[in-house]
């Protein structure tokens, strides 16, 4: 799993994709743009709980 932040001055969510999720090599991936969270915002921003924390967990759980 991969995630970005839509306002992160220091990885932007382009840069992320392409060289985190395309460059990833496992069949099982899914990538993640919060639209609204900057580069810590992403774990401990307001709506990190049901934006990334919950997506998070049921991928895990599906796998699991």
């Amino acid at each position: 799993m991969v995630l970005a932040g839509g306002r992160d001055r220091l990885a932007n969510p382009e840069m992320v994709y392409q060289e985190g999720y395309v460059q990833t090599q496992s069949p099982d991936k899914q990538f993640i743009e919060v639209n609204d969270a900057g580069h810590l915002d992403i774990l401990t921003g307001i709506n990190s709980p049901q934006e990334v924390m919950a997506p998070i967990a049921k991928w895990l759980h599906e796998r699991g």
